[in-house]
């Protein structure tokens, strides 16, 4: 492992050749600094798209939850047929948080 110390003695020496392992060395770190920051940033990207989905599917699962049970059944079945799908997610929503 190179240390800091063998780099300052590295740098002080007039040898070309030492001086061109340095300048290798440093853009070699800057290369692994700039893949370790893109993999960084897609492994973040990828844990809030799972934390999105996760919620949406845990917010789908409570609804129609809700829906097997007899007074979601009056709300689904009165809802959808009067008013159409849209307003069923609505109705559903609403009558989740009042049982909350």
């Amino acid at each position: 492992m190179i240390t800091a110390e063998t780099l300052r003695i590295a740098a002080s020496t007039p040898d070309l050749l030492a001086k061109q392992a340095i300048e290798g060395l440093l853009r070699d770190a800057a290369t692994e600094i700039d893949r370790l920051t893109s993999c960084l940033k897609k492994a973040n990207e990828q844990a809030e798209r799972f934390e999105r989905h996760w919620y949406l599917a845990k917010e789908d699962a409570e609804r129609y939850a809700f829906a097997k049970t007899l007074e979601g059944q009056v709300v689904t079945i009165d809802t959808l047929k009067n008013l159409g799908a849209g307003a069923l997610d609505d109705a559903l929503d609403e009558a989740n948080s009042d049982n909350a």
